[in-house]
């Protein structure tokens, strides 16, 4: 058994394909932004994270060009929002560029590490200043234009004096459209026209830009049509990456504390609810001492390996943070439950153990849920305990004498609730699931590893219902041998292990990699209601569609798509008509959260903001 299941469980892990890809940060937004350019030296660092986050005193820091840390005081949460993280900066920031350096960790121990640059404004801009503020002004034709024929020239003009390096056309396709060399006009060196050698057929083009400031170099993209608008065609598809690289200390570590502690809650509760004093309860308190060493053995390699990634962390701060202060208690709670002799009392402590779980995993995080999915959870929890642990007890303490009868009795009272356990297990977990990824697409889902190995649980509950219900089949007509329902019980066991080994891994991986959606679908302001749709919403070339709905033909239509912490792109939409705008391109680059605003213009000069959240699936590498 012991070589089957390493084999199952090497075949498991060799199933995931290793991709990366560079993604977006995990801050949503930041003030000053990155890159911006200030008139004066701001006095505090505002951070707003996707999720709640944990903070010590040198979470946050700042430094100058020549690497010098900047005064500073200790970064807060709001305690209103406790993914709003502030500092206040303690000096005067001359004028210069700054970093801001984050090194901080979320509430259920994932790490954020990120930095970026701001200025703030010298007299006389440095070349890299210029190049911030430097942009194509305009072109023709202009960005989110349906041309009737085909131009004989395309002109770009900058806001500054600039040489341009490159440029390139391509079309819907993806096909290189032959131009000649960018030529400056001679009377005004922000103008350049690029001759086309023959006429354009009608789609969609997008027009590439270099141009250089000084010894930097910036780069663009707009986009026009002739006679009809076409989606740009292009490859599509999800980041992965592999199993592999979540597979460390901290994973057997979770193993060995989960192993412990639901056979000891587990056993407990069997021994008070279902064996009810009778059984080899000897045999079952030598093997426990292995259970809680096992368990022990975990908790303090967790804090070790937290401890390790948090070495810079000043140790007050350290057992602030909530997935430690968890641990230290659950070793506490863990060793007292073990130790104390009344049994009622170690069963309630153990279980408050195990409950412990549920304020420190992905349930305690508000965009998984929050209260609701940590309630999920903590029944979860339970019927896990109650199903994993009674069944080792059931295996452990089956007596040597009138083994037959006390299976039939003992064992038929565990059936009933392993039944009802594994049927909860199924039903929150399912439940769970809704809650951490609300939109999906089956693509998506199954090409994350959070999403396979959540599949491979369901198949695994599948098969342990099946023998569930045989086994209560064979228990009523059970009468010499016990060898048949012993070795399924050992199956169960065995597929128990796997299951744990997979939450173990699970516990330590993103559900955010499965989803796939925008939020809200549609959306309403100052009486217009806007929906956007994306085709397909995964990172490559993409099709924008925004339909308008209770409102004429605006003068124009713009998308900002904002991919923290610098990556800004903004283009005009073309109009088709009928309230219908479309952008197409390589618009989703990576995966994460891209904010977007559609901003519309109306005759009267008017803007009207529409902001919504992408959601693209995929893995976020650190940058």
């Amino acid at each position: 058994m012991r070589k089957r299941f390493t084999v199952f469980f090497v075949f498991i892990l060799l199933m995931f394909s290793n991709n990366f890809s560079f993604a977006h940060s995990p801050i949503e937004q930041m003030t000053p932004k990155a890159g911006e350019v200030l008139e004066k030296a701001p006095k505090q660092i505002d951070l707003w994270f996707e999720d709640p986050v944990e903070l010590s005193k040198g979470s946050i820091t700042v430094s100058n060009e020549q690497n010098e840390l900047v005064s500073v005081g200790k970064p807060e949460t709001d305690p209103k929002d406790k993914r709003h993280a502030s500092m206040t900066l303690l000096q005067d920031l001359p004028p210069g560029k700054y970093s801001v350096i984050i090194d901080v960790f979320s509430i259920d121990g994932h790490q954020v590490k990120e930095n970026y640059q701001f200025n703030v404004k010298k007299t006389t801009l440095t070349q890299e200043e210029q190049l911030k503020r430097f942009k194509l002004e305009k072109s023709n034709p202009e960005d989110g234009n349906i041309l009737l024929s085909s131009p004989e020239v395309i002109d770009l003009w900058f806001t500054d004096n600039t040489q341009v390096t490159a440029f390139g056309l391509f079309d819907d396709l993806g096909k290189t459209v032959s131009t000649a060399n960018p030529v400056q006009d001679s009377t005004n060196k922000k103008h350049y026209t690029i001759n086309l050698k023959k006429q354009l057929h009608k789609g969609t083009y997008s027009a590439h830009w270099y141009a250089t400031v000084g010894d930097f170099e910036k780069n663009g993209i707009f986009y026009f049509a002739i006679q009809e608008y076409t989606p740009i065609q292009g490859s599509n598809g999800i980041s992965k990456d592999s199993l592999f690289s979540h597979v460390g200390f901290l994973q057997f570590a979770h193993w060995f504390t989960f192993t412990g502690v639901f056979s000891l809650a587990g056993g407990l509760l069997f021994q008070l609810f279902m064996a009810k004093g009778t059984g080899d309860a000897l045999r079952w308190r030598k093997f426990s001492y292995l259970f809680y060493g096992v368990s022990l053995l975990g908790l303090i390699i967790e804090l070790i390996v937290f401890r390790l990634k948090t070495i810079h962390v000043p140790f007050q701060d350290f057992v602030s943070y909530q997935f430690v202060w968890v641990s230290i208690i659950q070793i506490i709670t863990l060793s007292v439950g073990f130790w104390v002799p009344k049994i009622t009392m170690r069963v309630s402590t153990l279980v408050f153990t195990v409950l412990l779980w549920a304020i420190s995993g992905h349930s305690s995080m508000p965009s998984y849920g929050g209260i609701s999915s940590m309630v999920l959870d903590a029944f979860h929890l339970l019927a896990v305990t109650v199903w994993l642990g009674g069944l080792l007890a059931m295996i452990l303490m089956l007596p040597r004498e009138n083994s037959i009868d006390w299976l039939r009795k003992v064992g038929g009272t565990y059936s009933k609730w392993a039944l009802a356990s594994i049927l909860i297990i199924v039903i929150t977990g399912v439940w769970m699931t809704s809650n951490y990824v609300p939109t999906y697409s089956i693509e998506s889902f199954i090409a994350s590893n959070w999403g396979k190995l959540i599949v491979i649980k369901i198949v695994l509950f599948i098969v342990i219902l099946f023998i569930g219900v045989l086994q209560r089949n064979y228990l009523k007509n059970l009468t010499t041998s016990v060898l048949h329902i012993l070795r399924q019980l050992k199956i169960e066991v065995c597929i128990g292990v796997i299951l744990l080994i997979i939450a173990s891994v699970l516990i330590d991986l993103s559900p955010k990699e499965a989803e796939q959606g925008i939020y809200p679908s549609s959306i309403t302001a100052k009486g217009v209601r806007v929906a956007v749709g994306i085709t397909p919403l995964k990172i490559g070339k993409n099709d924008m569609v925004i339909r308008f709905e209770n409102q004429p033909e605006f003068k124009n239509v713009r998308v900002k798509l904002t991919m923290p912490p610098d990556s800004i792109i903004e283009n005009n939409l073309f109009s088709l008509g009928n309230g219908e705008y479309r952008l197409t391109g390589n618009l989703l680059h990576a995966a994460g959260i891209v904010q977007s605003q559609i901003i519309a213009e109306t005759s009267m000069g008017e803007e009207i903001i529409f902001p919504f959240e992408i959601r693209v699936p995929g893995v976020m590498v650190e940058s």
